[in-house]
């Protein structure tokens, strides 16, 4: 057929294409204008601006040359004088450039091969441009596949357009599936590569137990309950903390976590299923954090729980039969309490916690006995009043002093005054201790003698090491030995340090 009369046939090829690919119709269109259009460049020489146009209602095609009209040409290929335009009848104005129509020339066979491989090159691209933007914003969508092949130990499935791939890693332990297999999956990633999309599914991310309490509880759909948190051990068990900021609905009360777990527990055994088995504990969201604990540690009697201060340390006192309940096997149940709270916990029985109780209370009576030269009575009185450390004694004024129980004028200095002397020496043999480890003098000077004592304990000896620290690692290194000093503080000796040693590096070159 005559490249005159192939425009409704062409048309007709183009939009089938369209609708098979799922891509759109005038970017084919354009596709198809510039495989001719580099076909005719040869025709008509390349330093040409030759264009290909087609019709989009009735596939008519147009060949032109497109010079811009200006009034000093430089390029008579692609420029034209404005002058000469009015003694030129081949062409006509459109858009500020002089376009003169050209009579359309067969393609050779080889030609015909060349646009076809344009236009197979150019719908590929299309495609996966148009697959990786659709599943791109499916990220965190929750999808039904079949099972296409299995390639080692991971599945590649069907997602309609597209492929996707199922790693080993992402399915459940004692999963495995055959050709045409149906199951849920997880879309959680999706990477651009030069094959095509990489679609990545899961059935252990946390966001495919998410989408499975959206699907199964109408509550969670509905925004009546907000799910706060997942935590999963994949296959074995999990806990998701739910909360309402109104229990109300219809006029009836609620409990967020009942409404989660279903009459008789139908719609955690529903999601169970899902997952082979998985247990799920569903638990009561709270900001206050020894709340949300006791809550996470739902299946145990939590007697007390003790927070460590100026840490994010907890140790949760349980009944002396139920401590291996609470940890669980293999640490798991506590592990995942920790996991969904943020903090780190300890687990003590109520005679551990008695025993250590005594023991710590021993040790700060032994320090004010030894440290202070007091006896053991009034030791024992300090401790019971809430003091932990010379420190602790130090930082009480003397009038408050004096508000305890028998304390007078000369008890409290006398008491302060030991304090004071007891702490310069405490610091003197810090630093003492630093200098013969042959610390950095500039240090020294930039820190307290307790932050000494901590960076000695992690070999963190010169300016230069102690310039290299982040803030969390400088904070992490001086828990319990801070003594008031902020973390603005910190950061600022931080970049105190960095400063002399920029300094020190300049005037050594």
């Amino acid at each position: 057929m005559s490249i005159q009369n192939i425009g409704p046939m062409l048309l007709k090829e183009i939009e089938g294409l369209a609708k098979e690919k799922f891509l759109d119709k005038k970017a084919l269109l354009v596709v198809f204008e510039l495989a001719f259009s580099k076909i005719y460049l040869k025709h008509y020489g390349s330093k040409n601006d030759i264009r290909v146009s087609i019709h989009p209602e009735t596939g008519n095609i147009q060949l032109a040359r497109h010079r811009l009209i200006t009034d000093e040409v430089s390029c008579p290929f692609k420029e034209i004088n404005s002058k000469d335009i009015f003694s030129n009848t081949k062409g006509k104005v459109i858009n500020g450039e002089w376009v003169e129509y050209l009579p359309l020339l067969e393609f050779s066979r080889s030609e015909v091969t060349s646009i076809l491989k344009t236009l197979q090159h150019e719908t590929q691209e299309m495609e996966r441009k148009a697959q990786y933007e659709e599943f791109k914003s499916r990220v965190g969508e929750m999808v039904s596949v079949t099972v296409k092949r299995v390639e080692g130990r991971n599945i590649v499935v069907d997602l309609g357009r597209a492929e996707g791939m199922i790693l080993r890693s992402d399915l459940l332990k004692w999963e495995n599936y055959s050709i045409n297999d149906r199951l849920k999956a997880y879309i959680y990633a999706v990477r651009r590569e030069v094959r095509g999309p990489q679609i990545f599914l899961s059935r252990t991310h946390s966001g495919f137990l998410h989408e499975l309490f959206i699907r199964e509880v109408d509550e969670i759909a509905q925004g009546l309950i907000e799910i706060k948190g997942i935590v999963r051990e994949p296959g074995s068990r999990a806990k998701v903390a739910v909360f309402s900021h109104n229990f109300t609905s219809k006029g009836r009360n609620f409990s967020p976590v009942g409404t989660c777990v279903g009459v008789r527990g139908n719609r955690v055994k529903a999601i169970q299923e899902e997952l082979k088995g998985e247990q799920i504990d569903v638990v009561l969201w709270s900001a206050e954090t020894p709340e949300f604990i006791v809550n996470a540690l739902s299946s145990v009697e939590v007697l007390k729980v003790v927070v460590e201060k100026g840490s994010n340390q907890y140790t949760v006192v349980v009944p002396d039969g139920q401590k291996n309940l609470a940890i669980g096997r293999e640490g798991q149940n506590v592990s995942l309490v920790c996991k969904l709270t943020g903090a780190n916990i300890n687990i003590m029985s109520a005679s551990e916690e008695q025993k250590k109780r005594s023991q710590d209370l021993q040790e700060r009576i032994n320090l004010f006995v030894q440290r202070l030269d007091l006896d053991e009575f009034l030791a024992h009185f300090l401790v019971l009043q809430g003091f932990e450390s010379l420190h602790d004694i130090a930082s009480t004024s003397q009038e408050e002093l004096m508000q305890l129980e028998g304390f007078t004028l000369e008890i409290a200095q006398e008491l302060r005054s030991r304090t004071l002397e007891a702490l310069e020496e405490e610091e003197k043999n810090y630093k003492n201790k630093f200098i013969e480890l042959q610390g950095d003098p500039k240090l020294m000077d930039l820190c307290t003698p307790y932050m000494l004592e901590s960076l000695i304990s992690h070999k963190i000896l010169t300016l230069k090491d102690f310039s290299e620290l982040s803030l969390g690692e400088l904070e992490d290194y001086l828990k319990g030995v801070r003594h008031g000093v902020s973390t603005q503080v910190l950061g600022e000796l931080i970049m105190r340090a960095r400063m002399l040693c920029s300094q020190d590096q300049n005037s050594l070159s």
